[in-house]
């Protein structure tokens, strides 16, 4: 799947350290393993051998396009949020990507800055619109406002 997202989809390689885990899109996943990320966690869907065998490779259902295909949202943003912080917080190498890293990932990582590193929603939206260049569509930002509360 992983050729097939890079001929259908401008990616870019760029990706962004935020407290320790690298954020980035589908472009930055071979750089990443090569140097060093043991766990990833892809945010939309991956094929079989996009991701070695010795990585530990979670895929995470979340859909970008808005509430009502994702009825479970904060649950889904927090439960991430939390594993990432468990890894990383565990010596873990991470990288989290979806495709270009303009929608799934500003939404996981600032779920992650705002639960896991103290940062207001707003703040943590912000960062990742400077970092990566995106901001999360506000329907699905909204999730992170409601895993805020959980």
């Amino acid at each position: 799947m992983t050729q097939h997202y890079l001929d259908t989809f401008t990616a870019r390689p760029a990706t962004v350290e935020l407290a320790g885990v690298q954020f980035g899109g589908v472009a930055g996943l071979d750089a990443a393993l090569e140097n060093g990320a043991d766990v990833v966690v892809s945010l939309y869907r991956m094929g079989t051998k996009d991701v070695p065998d010795r990585t530990e490779h979670r895929v995470i259902g979340l859909i970008d396009s808005g509430p009502h295909d994702n009825p479970n949202l904060a649950f889904v943003l927090v439960d991430t949020a939390d594993f990432i912080a468990t890894r990383s917080g565990g010596g873990h190498k991470v990288y989290v990507h979806c495709v270009v890293a303009e929608n799934r990932t500003p939404t996981v990582a600032a779920t992650f800055l705002a639960r896991h590193h103290g940062a207001s929603v707003d703040v943590a939206l912000s960062t990742l619109e400077q970092a990566l260049g995106h901001r999360p569509s506000p329907l699905i930002a909204e999730g992170i406002r409601r895993a805020a509360t959980l």
